[in-house]
């Protein structure tokens, strides 16, 4: 086994990987050592993709069934469920308490053609606070 020394694509923070130089004959370290995410980075992008592929499934029913009504209270709680776990995968990420309010499912309710602009916005404001609290403590 041999040592690689790595950035993760993520977050930047250098880590080492560890393989079998007969099993990277048909790859080039060039090309997939940048690619590689450290285990945090990787576990919260796992989580993340897999809840907005839920979330992303709810704001298709939303859409597109006329037989649901906006009003449909097991849809609202299925949103509010689906939302206060990525909520706390991305606290727990960044390292924050949970920051969740009820606007943030009733949104993706009331627009679920913009799921993804709601979501990256949601990130952007908790990576904003990330770095507001990283540089208070310093």
């Amino acid at each position: 086994m041999n040592s690689y020394a790595y950035n993760c694509k993520f977050c930047s923070k250098p880590g080492i990987v560890k393989a079998d130089p007969l099993g990277l004959e048909m790859f080039t370290l060039e090309k997939w050592l940048p690619k590689i995410a450290c285990n945090r980075c990787g576990a919260f992008m796992d989580l993340k993709f897999k809840i907005t592929q839920e979330l992303n499934r709810m704001c298709r029913v939303l859409q597109t069934d006329s037989k649901v009504k906006r009003g449909d209270e097991k849809i609202k709680a299925k949103l509010v469920i689906l939302t206060k776990r990525y909520s706390q995968v991305a606290c727990d990420y960044y390292r924050l308490t949970n920051v969740w309010e009820e606007q943030f499912a009733e949104m993706i309710f009331d627009h679920p053609g913009e799921l993804y602009t709601i979501l990256n916005t949601y990130l952007q404001q908790l990576a904003r606070e990330a770095r507001k609290a990283t540089t208070a403590s310093v």
